[in-house]
């Protein structure tokens, strides 16, 4: 899962100054793709069920399965502890910034800075992103005691590291296909998110029919009780 992820830190609101003003590079034009619909929402975007295609956690065995055939499942795996969404900082129809919320262990979460910028999809059209985590750092002088006259520098840069393309989308859920640059050739993920409005409800049947008829293997749901913070 994301907290794989070599580079997740605890990090303050400000750095959005930063890295927001990189946010005005176009690659679509006038186009606006669905996908940006999805994620231009105040609410949490919860990561609410993948399709269990590697382990969910250290304690569950990896299961083999043929990402190649799709098909419905009537079993799912719970990964209890563990609460993951997006929080929307800023957005365009170009780029999304957004905060990776993580929590595997109760009372105590993991929240890093991203940007996602919106390109063109392959399968269905309704678009994709391409996601970086956004890495900053801060060098101060030592001679200075106060920050404000400071001239000391802050920066950023941005680590690409996953496709993340729009399968299906309604009202109430959306599904993507999340692929790592680094494993083009890796069978994608399939990630069914759901919003604060939407997510003790549960995905709606239309939803479930499509990550049934999409994604294969068992599907590990990852939104529980203890997320709702």
């Amino acid at each position: 899962m994301y907290a794989l992820q070599a580079f997740l830190i605890v990090v303050g609101r400000s750095l959005f100054s930063e890295v927001n003003a990189h946010s005005n590079v176009s690659v679509l034009g006038d186009k606006v793709l669905p996908i940006v619909g999805v994620f231009n929402t105040s609410q949490r975007l919860w990561l609410y069920q993948v399709n269990q295609s590697f382990p969910l956690n250290e304690t569950q065995p990896e299961q083999e399965t043929d990402i190649s055939a799709p098909g419905p499942s009537n079993k799912s795996v719970a990964a209890i502890g563990t609460c993951i969404f997006f929080k929307m900082y800023n957005i365009s129809k170009n780029d999304y910034y957004f905060w990776l919320n993580e929590s595997y262990v109760k009372n105590y979460a993991i929240s890093s800075p991203h940007h996602g910028k919106f390109v063109n999809g392959t399968r269905q059209h309704l678009g994709a992103m391409n996601v970086s985590f956004i890495e900053t750092w801060s060098r101060w002088s030592s001679e200075s005691e106060d920050a404000e006259e400071d001239d000391g520098d802050e920066g950023s840069a941005e680590v690409p590291y996953e496709i993340m393309e729009l399968i299906y989308t309604d009202h109430m859920c959306s599904l993507f296909f999340a692929q790592p640059m680094s494993k083009p050739h890796q069978p994608p993920v399939c990630r069914l998110y759901l919003t604060d409005s939407e997510v003790k409800k549960g995905p709606s049947e239309n939803c479930t029919n499509s990550f049934n008829s999409k994604c294969a293997g068992m599907p590990g749901v990852l939104y529980n009780e203890t997320c709702n913070y």
